[in-house]
Parts: C-alpha cells; sequence; structure tokens
C-alpha cells in the first residue's frame, strides 16, 4: 500500500477530508468524489480545492490569509480571497454561506479592508 493512502483512509472513515497539491491525483479525485456526495463532513484543504473546481461547501475556515509564492509569504489578494471564501453557501440548498476568519496574523486595516472587497 501506498503511505498516502495508509494515513487517509482512518480519517475518510471518519468524514473528514485533506486536499492539497502534494497528494496523490488519484486520491485527490477520491476525496473530490466523497465531498461532493457529502460523505465527507470537513474538509482541509489548500487553494487548490478552490481553483477550477465546483465544490461547495456550507462553511469556508481561514487559518491564515499569507501563501508562501515560492520565495516570500504575502498576504492572499482580494481575487484570492473572494475565489477561496466564494466556496461558502450552496447555490440552491444554502440560504447563505458562512466565512469565518480565523487568523491570528497582524493585518493593516486598509490590507485587511481591499483583500475583503476582492480588491487587489
Amino acid at each position: 500500500t501506498l503511505p498516502q493512502v495508509v494515513h487517509i483512509l482512518p480519517l475518510l472513515k471518519r468524514g473528514i477530508g485533506i486536499h492539497h497539491s502534494g497528494l496523490l491525483p488519484i486520491l485527490k479525485e477520491v476525496i473530490e468524489i466523497l465531498f461532493q456526495e457529502g460523505l465527507i463532513k470537513a474538509l482541509f484543504a489548500t487553494e487548490t480545492f478552490a481553483m477550477g473546481l465546483n465544490m461547495p461547501a456550507k462553511t469556508v475556515v481561514f487559518t491564515s490569509v499569507r501563501k508562501f509564492d515560492g520565495k516570500n509569504f504575502r498576504w492572499i489578494s482580494g481575487g484570492e480571497y473572494i475565489q477561496m471564501s466564494g466556496r461558502a453557501g450552496r447555490r440552491g440548498l444554502d440560504d447563505r454561506g458562512i466565512v469565518i476568519l480565523m487568523v491570528d496574523e497582524k493585518m493593516e486595516p486598509d490590507v485587511a479592508k481591499g483583500m475583503l472587497q476582492g480588491q487587489a
């Protein structure tokens, strides 16, 4: 068996999923299918989950609003924030989506406002 499968299988059995670019493509696909079918109740994911996939969730929680760009850590852009937070709320099922910012990073008010409003 593959180490990733051995580590992820016990989580999946409990309705917990993880999704990031380092996962084997087949595991990402299985996790996406399980999520779409409602079999994953809590998914811990990087921004890769929000890119190019129609995977709405009831709630999106940010534990950080900084990302590594290959050289440095930077604030996520307004567009990145809108893309990821836009997963909250399932069209036709939820009246609203919930976005929770659970971060301990100190951010200038203007930077936070721009991010939340989807500005660069």
